[in-house]
């Protein structure tokens, strides 16, 4: 459950009696564990005997350490006494009830725990916990203002809400002792009104703000106030009589003073508003972002400020840092993103999935708003790269394939990069990112050539080789790159496998047997269900060990049983329905739960299933309504969408359009929302949710290809998803294996359970070693397979390097600077790469000389073979007096194209080959598409283009109005075929079709079309005025709503022939301006 530092932490906390801190990580996990099996089993405490007594030895725990914390300890051991007492006060939390009567947590004599655990945390500089723990502060306003303002102020401070704190100063500003109370009580009042106004001053100071003006005094530090109050509540008072003493104490106020002093000692430094200006940065810019910040975000962790005292933020300096998930990466990036702004110069954001594109823009929207300094944050950097007017937004997010393609077309224009993020790194390496990887590095290896000047910031949870990688860029820019790795956790888990009882595993194991054996021979067989009771296997800490029962235990999770499936050999683990039943337990609990499928159409199903006998969510807030609205226009009717915005289980999965995901995110961010969520492990990559629970619901991955393990860092990239710093500070992660796994009767888990254990609970979470993925391309060049179409595919990508003149020595000198040449350096084999290098040239001068220049230099940005866009360029030629001059037009060209020249379709379309079929027929079965069936593209299309809904579209294809459902195959021709494959399809077109109409001699008709076309297809939009309108309104997120809109504020406008997108950007640009305009002084209104 906890980290390697954070464990380090508790067992330096001072022995008690009967306390072993060496012990303590895995007895707070173990405890934990049990808890969370009671919640799924909705136990009663009372029902059992052996977990009250470990409750009532936690309770020990906290009060002996909290007070050590007070008064006794320094330091290391103050701060790991202090993270014990708080953590022991969380889990109690969730096992006792919760306190109807606030006005008792501050009295004269003492706290309560609900007080002190946030401020445990603080000490122990955990501040995620500290969020959490003070949801325990919420309630109703108190009376006595003084308690109140205080108790609010507390929760405020906990939770970083810092300006509330001093707005609540400024209307209480004049706050006193109420007269008409006795004295002890306004002597009560006053101590902990003193609390109060320090607390103040140290929100004020982490704010670089002057406190307010209080009616109670200031003195030069809160420091200094807090022990003023700890000096006033505890006096000697003389009294009459030889001998006499009376000490007067006020305990309560004393040791809330007491505590509020450590965690201003703390916080000492902690503010982002007092951050340093980084060297190149502009400080008055620099300034007004970090005021900014701070309103949301207004301290920094404790590796926050190791990793910037590393001076990677300065201007010439690059980063490599390596944080667990929910560790603040971003928080890390938006200030190297804000120092490069500060001076004029822009951004690209590099997420891994194109569902994350939108969802970090608005992210980033809200860190970096329009209103600050006019910070334009885009989603269209591919618009920069094919068309002339349009410039790059302060920040650009996308993926590494989409800015491949802007660095690989010649005239994109990036003088004005400073910095390109990276999330999610490990993709560069063959085992994080797959066959992906080959683009994310060839993305890499384009930007250092192409922007090198910029630095660059490259985030992962995973990656083990960082410092080989820092180095690397360093030698590449010739400037500082910094490597920093800080393994602590904000958050954490209790990590577990689903296991059962030998005899009973063993049992359904037989039955399964002896009924295919049954089947095999002709015989009646008897297929009785197979009704496990399950347990989870917990480790209980990071480096357990299989043969230390104290480093594992095993817990109940259901007082029922769970149904097994017949399988071929044995039992299967019915992983879904499993999965599910656990999360509706965990629903019925409260817990928020995300269940990761290993299918992407199941996410849908599986939350169907889960959602029975589960109320439904409260109603939808306005944001949810404009979203629903949006996906109601965009589908066509509320009956196609993935998802039902009342219900209690939500879908979350790459079939899903963008806004349907955000509406499902909307859902289960909300307490009275959604409480399960169900998606697939490759969007668990930078998915932020706060849950409670993950449960991995199998072990194997099933797509068209067959099944296979999923690898190491998809099992940690789900469950790092249970608990999210700022929402969440703990979590359980459960994982269904396949095989089932059991443990024998004396409670020895099976080596297979321990197997699986070790997938889920490593030692850490690098497990990514990033090698270069072009290696393997350049031994198989070396072996003479030249002819595969991934080989294809890389020279033509690694041509884009040439430039205008065909140089072949650029790419080969860009393939000098990989990894893999560092890597072969830094090994001593450097002999052995120059070899492969040779005949990487021979390659690419060979595989050129067939085709023209152009062709060439098309197939270098598109990353497709010579052959079809030769064909294409001999089309063109044919008819260039004739070509197409709208979208539709061309799109229909290009079907054309297709059809009658089926050879080099395949070689076009690749393995959407198999796509289209999908999408035209319904399967991908029955041999190659018909004619008729291609034809089909054409009017869905037109329907995409013309801002038709997803159900019109399925029409078009063919489908039966009564089958339309969900929309299954509108839904794949735009995810997969309009936003990927006719999207590259058409960039490759038009630039052929420049060059054909230049060496004619001609001009297009209507050149703006040939600028826009595959941003046109990729939005869903048939013109280049509306192309146009929907850049400048990027805050509409529905096509359908575009269309509608440009209808409206255009009514009737006709295509501007002859004009290039730049002139049609004006032309928009005026209309939208002067529209403004008569908002602001309408026809006829008063001069």
């Amino acid at each position: 459950m906890f980290d390697a530092e954070t464990a380090a932490l508790i067992r330096s906390a001072p022995p008690l009696k009967d306390v072993d801190p060496q012990l303590l990580p895995q007895e707070l996990t173990g405890i934990y564990a049990e808890l969370a099996g009671l919640r799924l089993r909705a136990a009663r405490l009372a029902d059992a005997p052996d977990y009250l007594a470990q409750i009532e030895r936690l309770t020990r725990i906290a009060a002996v350490y909290e007070a050590q914390v007070d008064d006794t300890l320094d330091g290391m051991a103050r701060r790991a006494a202090a993270f014990v007492a708080g953590t022991a006060y969380q889990i109690l939390g969730r096992v006792m009830p919760t306190p109807t009567d606030r006005t008792a947590f501050m009295s004269a004599a003492a706290i309560h725990p609900r007080i002190a655990a946030p401020l445990l945390f603080l000490i122990a500089e955990q501040s995620p916990d500290a969020r959490e723990a003070a949801r325990g502060l919420a309630g109703g306003r108190l009376e006595d203002v003084h308690r109140g303002a205080l108790l609010e102020s507390i929760q405020d401070l906990a939770q970083e809400r810092f300006t509330a704190i001093l707005e609540r100063a400024e209307r209480l500003a004049r706050l006193q002792p109420s007269p008409g109370d006795d004295l002890t009580e306004q002597a009560i009042q006053g101590l902990y009104g003193l609390c109060w106004a320090g607390l103040i001053h140290l929100v004020a100071r982490l704010l670089a703000q002057v406190p307010p003006v209080l009616a109670y005094p200031l003195l030069d530090t809160p420091q200094a106030l807090f022990d003023r109050v700890t000096q006033l509540a505890v006096a000697n008072i003389a009294v009459p009589g030889p001998g006499a003493h009376l000490v007067s104490a006020y305990a309560g106020p004393r040791h809330l003073a007491r505590l509020l002093r450590h965690v201003a000692d703390g916080l000492e430094g902690a503010g982002i508003a007092n951050l340093p200006v980084p060297t190149g940065a502009v400080e008055p810019a620099w300034r007004r972002w970090l005021r900014h910040r701070a309103q949301a975000k207004p301290t920094l962790w404790p590796n926050h400020r190791e990793a910037v005292a590393t001076g990677f933020l300065d201007a010439g300096t690059s980063g490599v840092l390596v944080l667990p998930t929910g560790a603040g990466k971003t928080t890390l990036s938006e200030l190297k993103i804000a120092a490069t702004l500060s001076v004029g110069r822009k951004v690209i954001f590099l997420v891994p999935t194109l569902a994350l594109v939108d969802q970090l823009r608005d992210d980033l929207l809200e860190s970096f708003p329009k209103s600050l300094a006019d910070y334009e944050i885009s989603t269209d950097g591919d618009l920069v790269a094919f068309i002339s007017g349009p410039e790059l937004g302060a920040i650009e997010v996308m993926t590494p394939e989409r800015l491949l393609a802007v660095f690989s077309f010649a005239d994109a224009d990036v003088a004005d990069l400073g910095l390109i993020v990276f999330d999610e790194c490990h993709l560069l390496s063959p085992a994080g990112g797959g066959a992906r990887s080959v683009d994310a590095m060839l993305c890499l290896l384009h930007a250092l050539q192409r922007a090198p000047d910029a630095d660059y910031l490259l985030l992962s949870a995973m990656l083990q080789n960082a410092a080989d990688v820092a180095e690397w860029i360093g030698q590449l820019t010739g400037r500082p790159c910094i490597s920093f790795l800080d393994p602590w956790k904000p958050s954490r888990q209790a990590r577990g496998v689903v296991t059962y009882a030998d005899n009973q595993l063993s049992w359904a194991n037989q039955v399964v047997r002896a009924a295919n054996f049954a089947e095999r021979n002709g015989q009646p067989s008897d297929r009785p269900p197979l009704d496990l009771v399950p347990f989870a296997l917990f480790g209980l800490h990071n480096t357990w060990a299989r043969n230390a029962p104290a480093d594992r235990r095993i817990v109940r999770l259901s007082d029922g049983s769970v149904r097994l499936n017949y399988g071929v050999g044995g039992a299967t683990p019915n992983s879904n329905e499993v999965g599910g039943s656990f999360a509706a337990s965990a629903a019925r609990a409260g817990l928020k739960t995300i269940v990761f499928v290993n299918q992407a159409d199941h996410a849908p199903s599986t939350a169907r299933r889960i959602r029975a006998g589960l109320p439904p969510v409260g109603a939808l807030t306005e944001f949810e309504n404009d979203l629903w609205t949006d996906i109601i226009a965009e589908l066509g009717g509320p009956q196609h969408s993935l998802l039902d915005p009342t219900a209690p289980a939500l879908p979350h999965n790459g079939d899903m359009i963008a806004i349907e995901r955000r509406m499902a995110e909307s859902l289960f961010r909300r307490r009275d929302g959604a409480s399960i969520i169900v998606a697939t492990p490759t969007l668990a990559q930078g998915m932020n949710l706060p849950a409670e629970v993950a449960i991995l619901a199998g072990t194997m991955r099933h797509d068209e290809d067959g099944r296979e393990p999923l690898k190491s860092h998809e099992i940690l990239n789900a469950a790092g998803r249970a608990g999210r710093a700022g929402h969440l500070a703990n979590g359980t992660v459960l994982l269904i294996p396949e095989p089932p796994v059991a443990f024998a009767a004396n409670g020895i888990p099976a080596g297979a359970a321990f197997d699986m254990l070790a997938k889920v609970l490593p030692a850490n979470d690098q497990c990514v070693t990033i090698d270069d993925p072009l290696t393997a391309l350049l031994d198989r060049i070396q072996l003479g397979d030249v002819d595969g179409p991934d080989v294809h595919y890389f020279l033509s990508r690694l041509r884009a390097g040439e430039g205008e003149e065909q140089d072949t020595n650029r790419p080969i000198q860009m393939m000098s600077r990989s990894f893999a040449a560092f890597q072969a350096r830094k090994e001593g084999n450097e002999a052995a790469f120059d070899a492969k290098i040779a005949l990487l040239k021979a390659a690419l001068e060979a595989d050129a000389l067939a085709a023209e220049v152009v062709t060439v230099k098309v197939a270098a940005f598109s990353g497709m073979q010579i052959e079809p866009l030769a064909a294409l360029t001999a089309r063109i030629a044919a008819e260039i007096d004739g070509l197409p001059t709208s979208v539709i037009e061309w799109c229909d060209w290009l079907i054309d194209f297709v059809i009658a020249d089926r050879q080099n379709y395949a070689l076009l379309f690749g393995s959407d080959v198999e796509t289209v079929k999908a999408v035209t027929r319904g399967r991908k079965t029955g041999g190659d598409s018909t004619d008729a069936e291609m034809a089909l593209l054409k009017p869905a299309l037109r329907a995409w283009l013309s801002g038709a809904p997803f159900a019109t579209i399925e029409a078009a294809l063919g489908v039966l109005p009564a089958r339309i459902g969900t929309c299954k195959r509108s839904r794949d021709f735009v995810l997969k075929l309009m936003n990927r494959r006719f999207y590259m399809i058409a960039s490759a077109l038009t630039v052929l079709v420049q060059h054909a109409l230049e060496e004619a001699g001609k001009v297009s008709a209507n050149p703006a079309v040939l600028e826009i076309l595959p941003i046109a297809i990729r939005k869903g939009l048939d013109s280049p005025e509306k192309v146009a309108f929907a850049h400048r309104t990027s805050l509409i997120r529905s096509r359908v709503v575009i269309h509608r809109s440009y209808a409206d504020q255009f009514p009737g406008r006709q295509a501007q022939m002859g004009a290039d997108f730049q002139t049609v950007l004006r032309s928009i640009d005026a209309h939208l301006a002067f529209g403004r305009l008569q908002q602001l002084f309408p026809p006829g209104g008063a001069g």
